[in-house]
């Protein structure tokens, strides 16, 4: 048996039931260059650019946040760049909090992923620091609201 499976999914009914209530930050929304410049520090430990433009979109249709970069060419292993350098982050308006914070935190990840390993996509090395940042794997919340539904989940 897995018991780390058993203990996850577990955890994840308790919250979707409500008897157990999930860490979650609750303060209202700062700007997304000062939420950027926290999570920078508290999360990457400063690993990403200072002064990367992050920004609201409304014209975002497909997606809820994208994260923006050039490269040299591809790398050896399947699904990686050589030379990564990322540009900019963009994120819809119009979600809710909690849903704006994943969606920034996870956008950081893929500059994270792509700045240090080289890595595009939903790879290793993005789910690992998402787990480091307190999100499971998978594009959703164990207790979402009607407006938190991701229909790209993985």
């Amino acid at each position: 048996m897995n018991w780390d499976r058993i203990k996850k999914q577990a955890k994840l009914q308790m919250i979707a039931s409500g008897d157990l209530a999930p860490h979650e930050d609750t303060r209202p929304l700062e700007s997304l260059e000062d939420m950027y410049d926290e999570y920078n520090h508290s999360l990457f430990a400063g690993a990403l650019p200072e002064d990367l433009p992050v920004y609201w979109n409304p014209k975002l249709r497909r997606a809820y946040g994208k994260a923006f970069y050039t490269h040299a060419g591809k790398g050896k292993k399947r699904g990686t760049r050589t030379n990564c350098k990322p540009h900019k982050i963009q994120i819809k308006p119009g979600l809710t909090d909690r849903m704006t914070r994943k969606t920034l935190v996870h956008e950081m990840c893929h500059i994270w992923a792509f700045q240090t390993h080289g890595e595009v996509g939903h790879g290793p090395h993005f789910w690992s620091m998402m787990g480091k940042c307190g999100y499971r794997r998978g594009h959703f919340f164990a207790n979402q609201l009607d407006r938190e539904t991701d229909r790209w989940a993985d």
